[in-house]
């Protein structure tokens, strides 16, 4: 068993398995991966904008119904009846 295994090795030595692949291919592997990250970074900004912009949308919505429970919380302190809706 232990011979095998040697010989695995001094073959490989002697005769590799697949050439290595030449520098240009190698730089543009780099690229590639440099390319991918920088894609997801904008990928997560993208999306940090859309959640940001949806937060601030939100917290103006919430501002006018706030307004809106205020409004109408007075006008009952003030004895005024509000329109009743029908169901």
């Amino acid at each position: 068993m232990m011979g095998c295994r040697g010989n695995l090795g001094r073959r490989r030595k002697l005769e590799p398995l697949r050439e290595p692949a030449p520098p240009s291919i190698e730089g543009t592997r780099r690229e590639n991966k440099k390319g991918k990250k920088r894609e997801r970074e904008r990928e997560r900004e993208r999306k940090r904008e859309k959640r940001a912009r949806a937060d601030r949308l939100d917290r103006l919505l919430w501002s006018f119904v706030k307004v809106n429970e205020k409004e109408k919380m007075s006008e009952v302190e003030e004895g005024r009846e509000l329109p009743q809706r029908e169901t």
